[in-house]
């Protein structure tokens, strides 16, 4: 498999090719998940969405009272909408713009690694979790068009989920699945197993 490249991410995931810290390199060779292929972000990016969707809500009808003919009390209430939708801005891009550790993903050729809440690497192999795809509906746009996508929801055994992509990020990552899947396969019908 080639080297990662850079790509844009889709419906809140993102691929990064930066190179994953070493004690998440040390996890993963520890552990046989083989080499890096991709670093995702897993986290949603609707917080600057829904601070602009904030602005666009607050700041005209703040404004409206501040400016028009609604007195002390409409200048007082136009004052706070606009200071609320201003905070809520600001607010949304900084959350958007954040990475907190949890939200990245490892992508080995043989698994995963996530972090915790508090940055502990935690390696999990292809095998040890399971993979749901599905399809799902967006209506995008003033046009309402709907706008279709694949999604690949990666879970713990237990039915914990661990990570979701969409579209080529899910793609990338059901790659490596299934290339791990083969060889996997390969090995053990070369040994004469069987292989479910």
């Amino acid at each position: 498999m080639d080297e990662p490249t850079t790509g844009g991410g889709d419906m809140g995931t993102a691929q990064r090719t930066d190179a994953p810290p070493d004690a998440v390199a040390a996890l993963a060779t520890a552990h046989g998940l083989g080499a890096h292929r991709s670093t995702e972000l897993r986290g949603d990016a609707d917080g600057g969405c829904l601070g602009c969707l904030a602005l666009v809500v607050l700041v005209p009808p703040g404004a409206g009272l501040l400016l028009g003919p609604y007195g002390p009390r409409g200048a007082t209430i136009g004052a706070a909408l606009l200071s609320l939708g201003l905070l809520v801005l600001v607010l949304g891009l900084r959350h958007a713009r954040a990475e907190p550790h949890g939200q990245r993903v490892y992508c080995f050729e043989g698994g995963i690694v996530t972090l915790s809440g508090r940055g502990q690497p935690i390696p999990h192999a292809w095998l040890d979790l399971e993979a749901a795809e599905w399809t799902e509906t967006a209506t995008v746009g003033q046009g309402q068009q709907q706008s279709r996508y694949d999604v690949l929801e990666l879970r713990d055994l237990d039915g914990t989920p661990l990570a979701r992509f969409a579209q080529r990020d899910a793609a990338r990552v059901a790659d490596l699945i299934a290339a791990d899947e083969v060889t996997r396969a390969l090995r053990l019908l070369g040994r004469g197993e069987s292989v479910r």
